[in-house]
């Protein structure tokens, strides 16, 4: 999925799709006027109970919204670092001292590379010290 709309789409069509088998199983399954319909030679459907359906479905449809989410936030994020290296890469390409080109390589590789948890510095006593450089509980220029 490239962007939130085939995000949204999945989304929409799975849950849509797994609550219609689940009313099939609750509603039509038994029906005993279906009986000499051609769904019974599919060897797919031909075993399967209407409990198996409605266990199944609710098992896949308990966790949708939250899965939706993630998937959600995983396009979003794409979108994101794809804005960002779009953005920084020229930046990165007009730096000519090494020592600052190799920390920009190193930082549009984070962001190609990266999530936004991972590329997160968090608390400052967590962040590795950068060029050697220690970190002081004053700031960095003290």
């Amino acid at each position: 999925m490239k962007t939130l709309a085939d995000a949204w789409n999945w989304y929409q069509a799975a849950k849509l799709n797994l609550a219609r088998m689940q009313r099939l199983g609750e509603k039509h399954w038994s029906d005993l006027s279906l009986a000499d319909a051609s769904l019974w030679q599919d060897d797919h459907f031909r075993m399967l109970e209407a409990a198996d359906i409605i266990s199944q479905s609710t098992v896949a449809l308990k966790p949708i919204d939250d899965l939706a989410i993630v998937v959600l936030f995983s396009v979003f994020e794409s979108h994101v670092r794809d804005y960002l290296l779009e953005l920084l890469h020229p930046q990165a390409e007009s730096i000519n001292d090494p020592i600052l080109r190799e920390a920009a390589d190193e930082a549009l590789q984070g962001v190609k590379d990266g999530s936004f948890f991972s590329t997160s510095a968090g608390t400052p006593e967590e962040a590795e010290p950068r060029f050697g450089r220690p970190r002081h509980a004053g700031g960095p220029d003290s």
